[in-house]
């Protein structure tokens, strides 16, 4: 197998400089995925960090998910004792390639990667014997081990807001312990919007969060996940999947929370990776019919791997919201009449949410609605001030001004909500949208497409009305059939809200994934 590899940094660190650190990048030629990399001395190993995202790498030298994920690194303290060795790689059918031989410690460089106070933390236990067992009992033998949840960031997006509110919801019940796991570098954190620090600081409240090192892009607790301190690993999103195969050796179970459609899937994440995640997920969690559909239909996960366990509103904070403010306040601190008909979105503004379709439906809405003053708000991150200013640009040409307003994010959605009288969901492709579970508590009718993702299955034939995909005039024309009967509203509204209560809260929901997780470990625990 013809191995390209280059090595950009090997020296030593620390305040002494006896740790030893290396980084580069490795990939077979022919496309071949490889596995895991490791340092070899004698009969000694040492496994460094394979799967590091280098698209400089893909940039340079064209290909696939197997040449971004190429990158490594080791960190390991006693430099001494590792040096003079040599570096493998490992293909995926299990064969070891060596790529180079490293020289003495004593003539490696002192590199200041730490002078910045970067907390060092090396990437193993102490190195087994080639011959040794590869996945071990490690110190999380017992029952006791924490759950480590990964998410894939912090941004203030629905699949991560249902991981926290889950989080906050398994902390206030004492189900077991956990730990998270958000897959970006600590660094990052430094740069967070508002909107992504309250995110973080809701994971921070829950239990003690993770990052990426800095120094080696690794996992900071990948000594813990090698050392199989945690009994399960649950992986919120199936983008997860190069880092999976990178935290080897571990032997806890994993379960995968698919919370993506097919586009997302297959142009977005892509499918190796997605399929090194399934590959590498005991149980996978759909978060609604559709997903699973897809999931079996298009992706070939087995069906006997899959559970469908719906994303899910909160009836307590839809019943706090109505407590604490009344739709007549809201209003009025909207500046909206009583009469006035209103339309309310959420949503980031991604290809996937549609929200650059949402001026052209007020468009077409405002020529339903002749002589009848609406108004429409979208709230949520616009992610940069020239999507606001392209946003403000279309509403003034388009003479919506003091009708549509993008609101921007907001902490209390909820609340902003209540001034409405049906939710829009202008989505393209929405697996199970939270915004819409949060508009069903409140009692609001749901519009959609058709075929979008999970709004029909949520509508059904009562709780709103699906309209042939991305026809906005007919999505128009579904707000002003609202707007002109609020007695038909009301009806699909009432049955939003006992279809979010009855199927689709929280409470279900969490107890399911609870009953999951002590299942896939105690499936587990028996297989050991």
């Amino acid at each position: 197998m013809n191995i390209k590899w280059n090595i950009e940094a090997a020296g030593r660190v620390g305040p002494d400089g006896d740790w030893l650190f290396i980084k580069g990048w490795a990939f077979a030629e022919s496309g071949a995925a490889l596995t895991a990399i490791r340092l070899v001395r004698h009969h000694r190993a040492i496994l460094g960090y394979y799967g590091v995202p280098r698209p400089d790498v893909v940039k340079a030298f064209g290909g696939d998910s197997n040449r971004l994920f190429s990158g490594f690194s080791f960190l390991e303290p006693r430099s001494d004792t590792l040096l003079p060795g040599s570096i493998e790689v490992e293909d995926r059918e299990g064969h070891w390639h060596k790529i180079t031989d490293l020289t003495s410690a004593q003539h490696l460089p002192l590199l200041p990667a730490t002078a910045a106070g970067v907390e060092l933390s090396p990437l193993n236990s102490p190195g087994q014997p080639l011959s040794a067992k590869r996945i071990g009992a490690g110190i999380g033998g017992s029952e006791t081990g924490p759950v480590l949840f990964i998410s894939h960031d912090f941004a203030s997006a629905g699949a991560q807001l249902l991981l926290l509110r889950m989080l906050q919801w398994l902390r206030a019940n004492g189900s077991f312990r956990f730990e998270i796991l958000v897959a970006v570098p600590r660094s990052v954190a430094t740069h967070a919007s508002d909107a992504e620090k309250h995110v973080l600081a809701g994971f921070e409240a829950c239990a003690p969060v993770h990052f990426l090192s800095d120094l080696t892009q690794a996992p900071e607790n990948l000594p813990l996940i090698r050392d199989n301190y945690y009994q399960l690993i649950y992986a919120n999103t199936s983008t997860l999947g190069w880092m999976l195969p990178s935290l080897r050796p571990f032997s806890c179970p994993v379960i995968s929370h698919v919370h993506e459609l097919g586009f997302w899937i297959e142009r977005r994440t892509g499918m190796p990776i997605f399929e090194r995640q399934m590959a590498h997920s005991d149980r996978i969690i759909a978060c609604s019919t559709p997903v699973r559909d897809y999931l079996i239909r298009d992706a070939g996960v087995p069906p006997e791997k899959l559970v469908v366990i719906h994303a899910c509103g909160s009836m307590e904070r839809a019943r706090k919201a109505r407590q604490d403010y009344s739709r007549e306040t809201v209003r009025r601190e909207l500046g909206i009449a009583a009469e006035t008909f209103v339309v309310a979105a959420c949503g980031t503004f991604d290809w996937r949410k549609g929200a650059e379709l949402f001026v052209p439906i007020c468009v077409a809405l405002g020529r339903k609605l002749v002589g009848r003053d609406f108004r429409a708000m979208w709230i949520g991150d616009y992610g940069s001030p020239l999507i606001r200013d392209q946003f403000a640009h279309e509403v003034k040409i388009a003479g919506l001004v003091g009708k549509v307003e993008l609101l921007g994010p907001q902490r209390e959605p909820l609340r902003l909500m209540l001034a409405a009288d049906c939710f829009a969901l202008p989505s393209r492709e929405d697996p199970f949208p939270l915004v819409m579970l949060e508009a069903g508590t409140l009692g609001l009718p749901v519009v959609g497409f058709q075929d979008s993702g999970g709004v029909t299955e949520f509508v059904g034939d009562e709780a709103g009305l699906v309209v042939p995909y991305l026809d906005i005039e007919a999505f128009a024309g579904a707000l002003s059939r609202l707007a002109g009967n609020p007695a038909t509203a009301q009806r699909l509204g009432n049955a939003a809200r006992q279809r979010a209560t009855q199927l689709f809260d929280e409470e279900v929901s969490f107890r399911r994934i609870v009953e999951l997780i002590r299942t896939t470990r105690t499936d587990a625990s028996a297989r050991s």
